[in-house]
């Protein structure tokens, strides 16, 4: 039974005292008691929470018992069935997938032997087989995270991995589309980071994927910002993406990691949670910036590069 001031208090007064999301389950409840009241986390680290309420006096209306369950197994259950449907599906990419990219990339080597090409024609070639790789690198870390394969961790000098990072990305993204734009900023000093090297390329690529993506749809421009900077205590690195897009909506900001959801009809929702899982592989922390400022910002903050993976 809620509140702890006197019955004789309103109603309204007394649900002063409930955490904020049950105060407005409540208000919501008390408007039409057959609205089924959504889930809540009263903060950040407590786990979700359904509310029920019930009217314990009729005739008074200013009794209201307040049933609260925890929902931990119930989601842990749709995550174990998002996970197993999410095994079922990089089972299949090794054989849908490596197939035929094992063809395109036997075909690039057979045409590089030709007498007859030209500088040009070397240069799409060269972006074929390195592409190749890529796609290839991607399937692997998909069927290493169902594996938990450890990573293969090296030590990255942040400054010049991400110049080289931001050349190789816009020399693929501006090929025959809109020219992407990325500002770099690089703060001096900053510590070494252990990650695997694949396994960044491919969190960076989606992230700055996502980024052009939302930015061209909001603002017309397929333009991002990267910086690269150092923790407060001065001993790791961190890596911010932000994009010009809309920015995420409060209710989605606790989902946008979950295996399989997306608010882009094109997607397939597993790009920020394997990003994740990645990053997790390699003792490294992927997060949403949580700030005023304009778009949407995932920060990668690297583990101590002493720290053995």
């Amino acid at each position: 039974l809620y509140g702890a001031p006197k019955v004789s208090a309103p109603i309204h007064e007394r649900a002063t005292v409930l955490p904020k999301p049950l105060k407005q389950g409540l208000d919501a409840w008390l408007k039409d008691p057959t609205q089924r009241i959504e889930p809540f986390q009263p903060s950040p680290t407590s786990p979700l929470l359904q509310a029920n309420f019930t009217q314990l006096d009729q005739e008074r209306g200013d009794q209201i018992l307040v049933f609260i369950e925890d929902m931990s197994k119930v989601t842990q259950q749709a995550q174990q069935m998002k996970l197993a449907s999410l095994g079922r599906l990089t089972a299949g990419i090794a054989h849908e997938i490596r197939n035929p990219l094992g063809a395109i990339s036997h075909a690039a080597q057979l045409m590089e032997e030709s007498p007859n090409l030209d500088p040009g024609d070397h240069q799409m070639l060269g972006i074929i087989r390195r592409h190749s790789r890529r796609v290839n690198g991607i399937i692997e870390n998909v069927l290493d995270l169902s594996r938990r394969r450890a990573a293969n961790a090296d030590l990255i000098e942040v400054a010049p991995w991400l110049q080289e990072f931001k050349e190789d990305f816009l020399q693929t993204q501006n090929e025959g589309r809109a020219e992407a734009e990325i500002i770099l900023k690089i703060d001096p000093q900053l510590p070494s980071a252990r990650f695997d090297k694949s396994q960044i390329e491919q969190v960076m690529v989606n992230l700055c994927d996502n980024g052009l993506r939302y930015s061209e749809q909001h603002s017309g421009q397929r333009r991002i910002g990267i910086h690269a900077g150092a923790t407060e205590d001065g001993e790791r690195t961190y890596i911010d993406v932000r994009d010009q897009g809309p920015g995420i909506a409060p209710e989605h900001r606790n989902s946008v990691f979950e295996p399989f959801f997306t608010t882009d009809k094109t997607g397939t929702g597993l790009g920020l949670y394997l990003a994740r899982e990645l990053c997790e592989a390699n003792q490294a922390h992927l997060s949403l910036v949580e700030d005023n400022k304009p778009g949407c910002c995932f920060r990668i903050t690297f583990a101590h590069p002493g720290r053995m993976i």
